[in-house]
């Protein structure tokens, strides 16, 4: 099985442009699965365009669009905010979509919200009640979002989520796990997210696929590097830093193409800077700006990152 993670600059909100980005990207791709990030769809954060049932049920209008542009395409896993038909909890699930034959063919469902620092999903969403299982002809694979990887006991000792949904996965007889991210940058970060899922690979002898948002959105900076790791722990794909990239996994030769980055604070720093500022401008769609500059080090710095 061949695996095309793609690793996307969306922009919140922008429903049919990430619609466009993602189809040309499928289209480019050459794998029986193709994955996107973290309501890739919505972009991410969404915050409170979540409390908007317009905007949900356009974005659905959208997803159907898209499954049907996509009808010859290899399946295609991407994620948007899914509507709760219970008449209990909270109104929507964050879910990815399995976009099939030119339909919506079913969701997967986030089982872990965070609400601490800069994320507050348990005000919009649902969590999944079961472990998120797909079977891809011979593959079965675990579904799981972004936070539900970050509750390993063996490794982190803050208090806990009463459920890691990758155990449960795993019980449920997963041989891959698939991740779908919408992680922000931090210093040192992605060294942390290697190490765990690394980790975790070894643990369960099963393989890790992780794929995350790349680009600025408003105070969020994505920095991509999605990556995969085989059953021994072994990083076998790592995407650009701060960048879109389309990365191809080969399942059964455990092998892909690991980009090559730069761990060191003050370039992660710097590109930070510079990919944040550059698409809150664009993004925003200012057409020019002004800068000020007073002859010191912090103007001249200002300058440079523009």
């Amino acid at each position: 099985m061949r695996l095309s993670l793609l690793q996307l600059n969306p922009t919140v909100g922008d429903l049919k442009g990430n619609a466009d980005l993602i189809a040309r990207s499928v289209r480019r791709s050459d794998a029986d699965l193709v994955i996107t990030s973290e309501l890739s769809l919505l972009g991410y954060p969404p915050r409170d365009l979540l409390l908007h049932e317009d905007f949900v049920s356009e974005s659905w209008d959208v997803a159907r669009s898209l499954a049907a542009n996509l009808t010859d395409a290899p399946p295609v896993l991407v994620g948007l905010a899914e509507p709760n038909p219970s008449e209990v909890g909270r109104p929507l699930f964050n879910s990815a979509a399995l976009l099939r034959g030119g339909r919506i063919e079913r969701t997967f469902r986030k089982t872990l919200l965070p609400t601490y620092d800069v994320f507050d999903e348990d005000r919009y969403f649902e969590p999944a009640s079961e472990p998120q299982i797909l079977d891809l002809g011979n593959a079965r694979l675990g579904l799981s979002i972004c936070e539900d990887i970050w509750n390993d006991r063996d490794l982190w000792k803050r208090r806990r989520y009463h459920t890691d949904p990758i155990e449960e996965l795993v019980k449920a007889g997963a041989r891959e796990v698939i991740n779908l991210s919408a992680s922000p940058f931090t210093v040192d970060k992605q060294l942390h997210r290697e190490a765990m899922l690394g980790s975790m690979a070894r643990k369960y002898r099963i393989p890790f696929i992780y794929v995350n948002q790349v680009g600025g959105n408003d105070d969020l900076v994505f920095d991509g590097r999605s990556c995969a790791f085989d059953s021994d722990g072994r990083l076998i794909a790592r995407g650009k830093a701060f960048q879109e990239d389309l990365i191809t996994v080969d399942m059964d030769t455990m092998s892909g193409t690991i980009a090559e980055d730069d761990f060191t604070p003050e370039a992660e720093i710097w590109k930070a800077l510079v990919l944040g500022t550059k698409d809150y401008v664009h993004k925003c769609g200012f057409r020019d700006v002004l800068i000020g500059l007073s002859g010191g080090v912090d103007s001249a710095l200002t300058e440079a990152i523009a």
